[in-house]
């Protein structure tokens, strides 16, 4: 058994060879692979990164195979391990097995760290470069008629008519493929700048002492911000986001238990704590309120404390 042990050893010795040569030559040209990578969603980077650890489950399921065929069956049973030589094999089939749960769990973190010194670019960086390009592009679009310069006042992420002052003539400005990626890296951008709203939410959500009512209006917060910062770099994403904002703090009902039906006093708490935000929030405040709609309260109520904000905004 001792032989079959050392012939086991030396072969995952060989696929560990293998796992390093793949993962040294992965590391030498991932960071290429990302740069090169335009979709602002990189998804041929994620493909090329899938197969690449699909390479590295291979070798896993490869010593599996070797294991489960020539291993495995040396496990003694409940009866062969009360006697000696039961024990003796019980204690060689451990250790083996031991080694073996160890080795894959190297396999699997060399697989995860090819990938971790990929320096991804943040959503900050992919915005100044979308507003040096725009700063180039503004003030050198004319007119396809009469020539006449033409304003680009924002930055446009879809084709749009801009029409000519001068001729009257519709022209159509088509943005570069970058100025294209500014429609998926907001709600990124958004994301990164409201970190501090996030971890003040976290702090709150994950204090013992804290009242379902602390961590709605902390959730809240966070996410009208997120909100206010994707309508500030694209304000005619405003109306659509707003959507996903309300569709957020729904499922936050939804899924952490906050049943206004079974407990209206825990709504009208919140509604109450609500209705001393900042004057500038009070009206996004009623549209929520109106799209969650009264649940457990009685709809005369309800439309008085709606008033209530109403008057105080």
């Amino acid at each position: 058994m001792e032989e079959l042990h050392i012939r086991f050893e030396n072969f995952l010795n060989k696929l560990t060879e293998r796992a390093n040569e793949l993962a040294e030559e992965t590391k030498s040209s991932v960071q290429d692979f990302y740069n090169d990578d335009i979709d602002p969603h990189k998804r041929s980077f994620f493909n090329f990164k899938m197969g690449i650890q699909g390479q590295f489950t291979s070798i896993i399921n490869k010593a599996q195979e070797v294991f489960d065929n020539q291993i495995q069956f040396h496990e003694p049973t409940i009866r062969e391990k009360q006697t000696p030589e039961g024990n003796i094999k019980e204690k060689w089939f451990r250790k083996i097995h031991d080694e073996f749960e160890n080795w894959k769990d190297q396999i699997r973190n060399l697989s995860e760290d090819t990938f971790k010194d990929v320096k991804e670019k943040s959503a900050e960086i992919t915005l100044q470069e979308i507003i040096d390009e725009y700063n180039q592009i503004k003030d050198n679009f004319h007119c396809t008629q009469c020539g006449g310069k033409l304003d680009i006042n924002e930055i446009y992420f879809i084709a749009t008519y801009i029409p000519c002052p001068y001729c009257q003539t519709q022209n159509t400005f088509v943005p570069s493929t970058k100025m294209r990626e500014l429609e998926f890296i907001t709600k990124d951008l958004a994301e990164e700048r409201t970190e501090k709203e996030e971890k003040r939410y976290e702090k709150i959500a994950n204090k013992s002492t804290s009242t379902p009512e602390e961590i709605f209006v902390a959730y809240f917060r966070w996410r009208l911000a997120v909100w206010k910062e994707v309508k500030n770099i694209v304000p005619v994403l405003e109306q659509a986001n707003k959507k996903v904002f309300f569709r957020e703090v729904h499922d936050l009902m939804t899924y952490d238990g906050y049943n206004f039906y079974e407990n209206p006093d825990l709504y009208r708490n919140i509604i109450q704590l609500l209705m001393q935000t900042e004057s500038e929030n009070k009206k996004i405040v009623i549209e929520l309120f109106e799209y969650i709609g009264e649940r457990g309260i009685p709809q005369e109520e309800f439309k008085n404390l709606i008033s209530n904000i109403e008057r105080d905004s």
